[in-house]
């Protein structure tokens, strides 16, 4: 036991004896503007020394405190570790040809502090601390810096031919300095790993920070006024936070590394760009880039992020990207004197943005294979959003109250998916120029001063819109093999649909209350099928080209006419036209084909057909002015119901017509009224019309196994010459059951019996 407790004596004893040692080794002296010398010579640091009549020895580590005072012709060389430090207003002055501290290399550990400088400082060693002084009016770099692990802190430094601190060394931390004036650059750091922190810096000739070592953190500095960037990075992996870069003649901030990360950033009124980034896989987040000279932010690498960020009236575009592959999300971009954002490059992403107020476009983007995703593009000088780069993608997008079109896009191949909005733009709501676009879920085109949607090119596609209140055209399309489906395009002030281009097919639509045409097509080989035109304040459908098909379609209520068609080979089916104004279904073209089609209520016509060789074929006419009006030769009316009209239920006045098969009832005029010679009309039934079932005038007509019954008139009226007349039934007319009268006419097997006047008469 008692052995045990003198080893713990030993060991107490041996560490106040080490810690002694210790002390000793690291001195403080007090040294003023007179006894320095007795230390630090111009060749360095003298190993033994006298102050106040007692010799020292020098030791590593020992501290010198200057008194205050002014101290002329200093020329400190440090070759050994030491601390010195400033009491108060110690003022060193020395000549401009050399240094006023120099730390060599052999001196690592070094600090200094508190120490005001007419001069600079170079510091050669490693781990050395410099802080808390001033340094005015160097004719070189105010503090150079050569060695590693060196902080420079809490300095002020103003004034320098040079740089503020120029620093070749790896590991450096420049750190809350203060830098005005500088003759080149404020911070100057080549080495990599180095971190400059929380600095000031104004007014230098050059950049006010200049990192160009990989690994850097450039965190918290103000740098404003300076002719230079602000801050320039042009190493890899370089990290540039919650900097302020204000003022400055060229950039705020320009970064030239790869895979370095902005974050936090505020570049505003910079005479060239806020932020220039030109590195690779660089990000970018929260950046706010404001009323600069040039671009908000500058982008012309590739495959970068920005994030969260807003660039506001820049006398350029606020976003500026030439590069490829970069993705831009949560941008605010507003008020820039050119664009919001202005994309050349391809394979570039903008998603969740805000676009508003831009002078030029809101969205500019030329290049190939881009994504536009969830963007607001409002109330931009020129387009919402203009693309011009083939296979772009743009969907969720609210593009209104622009200068020129909602949308615009150039580029072949476009896919353009969920628009929320392209309303009251000034041009076109969405303007399509390029081919094989596809368009699908515009929700609201409306109230823009031409079209709502205008497509030039061949092979569009447009699916489910709403295209209302339009200036010009709900939909206007130019280009051939377009498809137009499932489209509402009511109150336009020309058409719901215009479609000039050939091969268009146009698809369960809904055009109402227009004021010109529900649908206008001029392109030859226009199918329309499942769609709905009423009350337009001119036609529901008006075709004009060649090999048009009509078929399943809904026309009421028009101005008009409920369908017009002028081109040849027309085929209108299963179409339903009630209470136009004009005619239910008017075709003026030739070889037409008007099949199963019911007209009722029309004002003039039911169907009235003038073209040569035209089909009509089991179609159902009631209440109309006439029921079928034919003006063409070689017409074909077969099967079809015209019952209950105002005047005829069949007119026809081309030749060679063939009237077949049809029943025509209760009409306040003629049954049938043909006036065209060489017609064939052919069991027919004609019951209970206000006048004759059947009334024909012209020379060569065959009247065959017709039935005319209870007609108020004659049953069979013929005045042309040539006609023959056989195998027909009258019954219980109120005139002449049937009745002949022209020369070289041919009456042989009809039956007739209780009609009023004579049953035969010939």
């Amino acid at each position: 036991m008692k052995s045990g407790k003198r080893i713990l004596y030993t060991i107490v004893q041996l560490l106040i004896i080490f810690s002694f040692i210790s002390t000793v080794s690291a001195a403080n002296y007090q040294v003023n503007n007179t006894t320095y010398t007795n230390i630090f010579s111009s060749n360095g640091i003298l190993s033994t020394f006298t102050l106040d009549g007692i010799e020292y020895t020098f030791e590593d580590g020992d501290t010198f405190t200057f008194m205050e005072g002014l101290y002329e012709n200093v020329k400190i060389i440090i070759d050994r570790s030491v601390n010195i430090i400033a009491d108060n207003g110690v003022k060193l002055l020395g000549d401009t040809e050399s240094d006023i501290i120099h730390i060599l290399g052999s001196s690592p550990n070094t600090a200094v502090s508190g120490f005001s400088i007419n001069g600079s400082m170079r510091v050669d060693a490693n781990n050395v601390t410099i802080n808390n002084n001033s340094i005015l009016s160097s004719t070189r770099d105010g503090i150079l810096i050569n060695g590693n692990s060196v902080t420079i802190s809490n300095n002020t430094i103003n004034g320098t031919s040079f740089c503020g601190v120029n620093s070749t060394g790896n590991n450096v931390n420049i750190i809350n300095n203060k830098i005005m004036n500088s003759g080149k650059d404020g911070i100057s750091s080549s080495g990599d790993k180095a971190t400059i922190k929380n600095n000031s810096i104004s007014s230098s000739k050059n950049n006010g920070i200049n990192s160009t070592g990989n690994n850097a953190y450039l965190g918290s500095n103000n740098a404003t006024y300076n002719e230079g960037h602000g801050i320039i990075s042009l190493g890899n992996n370089s990290t540039i936070y919650n900097s302020r870069t204000y003022y400055n003649g060229k950039s705020g901030i320009y970064s030239d590394g790869n895979k370095s990360i902005l974050t936090l950033n505020y570049a505003y009124f910079n005479n060239d760009h806020g932020i220039y980034t030109r590195g690779d896989n660089t990000t970018i987040n929260q950046a706010y880039a404001n009323y600069n000279n040039k671009n908000g932010i500058f982008i012309s690498g590739n495959n970068n992020t920005v994030t969260n960020s807003s660039t506001l009236l820049n006398n350029y575009s606020g976003i500026n990207s030439t590069g490829s592959g970069n993705r831009f999300t949560s941008i605010e971009s507003r008020y820039n004197q050119k664009n919001g954002v202005y994309l050349t490059g391809f394979n570039n992403t903008l998603y969740s943005s805000s676009i508003r107020n831009n002078s030029w476009d809101g969205v500019y983007s030329s290049g190939n294979n881009v994504l536009i995703y969830n963007v607001l593009s409002v109330g931009n000088g020129y387009n919402g959003i203009y693309s011009s780069g083939s296979k772009a993608q743009i969907y969720y997008i609210n593009a209104t109250l622009n200068g020129q079109n909602g949308i615009y896009s150039k580029g072949s191949e476009l896919y353009l998916f969920l628009v929320f909005e392209a309303n009251q733009n000034k041009l076109n709501g969405i303007y399509l120029d390029g081919i094989n676009a596809y368009v699908n879920y515009i929700m609201a085109v409306n109230n823009n001063l031409k079209n709502g949607i205008y497509s030039t090119k061949n092979n569009a596609t447009v699916y489910n819109v709403v295209s209302s209140s339009n200036s010009l055209n709900g939909v206007n399309s130019t280009g051939s093999n377009v498809k137009l489906f499932n489209i509402e395009a009511n109150s336009n002030k020309n058409n719901g649909i215009y479609s000039s281009g050939i091969n268009a097919q146009i698809n369960t639509v809904k055009t109402n209350f227009n004021n010109l045409n529900g649908i206008y097509s001029i392109g030859s080989n226009l199918k329309i099928w499942d769609s709905t035109t009423n009350y337009n304040k001119q036609n529901g459908i008006y075709s004009k080209g060649g090999k048009a098909q009509i078929w399943n379609t809904s026309s009421n209520y028009n101005k008009q006419s409920g369908i017009r068609s002028s081109g040849s080979e027309t085929i209108i089916y299963k179409v339903n036209t009630t209470n136009n104004s004009i005619n239910g279904i008017y075709s003026t073209g030739s070889t037409v084909k008007i099949v199963s089609n019911k007209a009722s209520n029309n004002t003039n016509c039911g169907i009235i057909s003038t073209g040569s060789n035209a089909l009509i074929e089991s179609n159902q006419n009631y209440y109309n002015r006439y029921g079928i009006y034919s003006n063409g030769i070689k017409a074909v009316i077969y099967n079809n119901k015209a019952n209950n009209n105002d005047l005829h239920g069949i007119y026809t006045k081309g030749s060679s017509a063939n009237i077949n098969k049809n029943i025509v009832n209760s009409n306040k005029g003629y049954g049938i009224y043909s006036l065209g010679s060489s017609v064939y009309i052919y069991k027919n039934t004609a019951k209970k019309n206000y006048r004759d079932g059947i009334i024909s005038i012209a020379k060569s007509a065959s009247i065959y196994y017709n039935t005319a019954s209870y007609n108020k008139g004659s049953g069979i009226y013929s005045t042309g010459s040539n006609a023959k007349i056989a195998k027909n039934t009258a019954i219980k007319n109120s005139g002449y059951g049937i009745y002949a009268i022209g020369k070289k006419r041919q009456v042989a097997y009809n039956k007739a019996s209780g009609n009023k006047k004579k049953n035969l008469k010939y």
